[in-house]
């Protein structure tokens, strides 16, 4: 059983529905090619909020797959040029596998969640 868990909560609204108004901006801006190899398979995991002069913050997973991390990255500026029209920043970072997951858990007492359900099929593999 994956220790992956989606968290519904009320707190994650506000984020999610800033980071799928990003998404849709790229797709529009980038084309259906781009939202083929990368925007889709996005995933919000969290958010931050504000502290001082900082920015709140998300924090986007990409799916263990060479492409769609290069792709992600190469677009990261624009995405950060969206996000901050919503004050936001948005940071990326790559799936854990199940290895790191319970590691984290174990010696962090982190839980790895995602404030959205599994985006594509690449979410299922590995």
């Amino acid at each position: 059983m994956s220790a992956h868990v989606v968290t519904p909560v009320a707190s994650s609204l506000a984020p999610l529905v800033a980071w799928t108004a990003i998404k849709n901006q790229l797709r529009r801006e980038l084309g259906e090619k781009e939202w083929e190899g990368w925007i889709r398979h996005a995933r919000l995991m969290r958010h931050s909020e504000a502290r001082g002069k900082y920015c709140a913050g998300l924090l986007v997973c990409m799916p263990r797959n060479g492409s769609v991390i290069f792709r992600g990255m190469r677009h990261q500026p624009k995405m950060n040029r969206l996000a901050r029209k919503l004050e936001l920043e948005i940071s990326l970072c790559v799936q854990p596998n199940d290895g790191q997951v319970e590691q984290w858990r174990v010696e962090k007492d982190f839980q790895v969640t995602y404030l959205e359900p599994a985006p594509s099929e690449l979410w299922r593999q590995g």
